[in-house]
């Protein structure tokens, strides 16, 4: 895990966290461009692999997966479907 803080306001962090071991990944997603609001972790399932990474955490902002900037609910849900063994995960807390 890599903790960037930036540069605009030090309360806000940037965290590049990667989950590995397939689906189910552990966590669900909320927001998007098309509900005009931010892309967000709306939900993390106890001993799934993201409570086991010990970084996400509920309202985390998802600003890209797997090196892909997204925006979209729709993108978010193809992307982390789409990763069959590792899911990296940039977020803003």
């Amino acid at each position: 895990m890599e903790e960037v803080e930036s540069e605009c306001d030090l309360r806000t962090r940037t965290l590049d966290v990667t989950l590995q071991g397939g689906a189910p990944w552990g966590f669900s997603v909320k927001g998007g461009s098309e509900h005009r609001c931010p892309l967000t972790i709306a939900r993390i399932e106890p001993e799934g692999k993201a409570s086991q990474s010990g970084v996400l955490q509920v309202d985390d902002i998802i600003l890209s997966i797997n090196n892909e900037e997204c925006e979209s609910h729709t993108e978010a849900i193809q992307l982390v479907k789409g990763s069959p063994s590792n899911l990296k995960l940039i977020i803003q807390r």
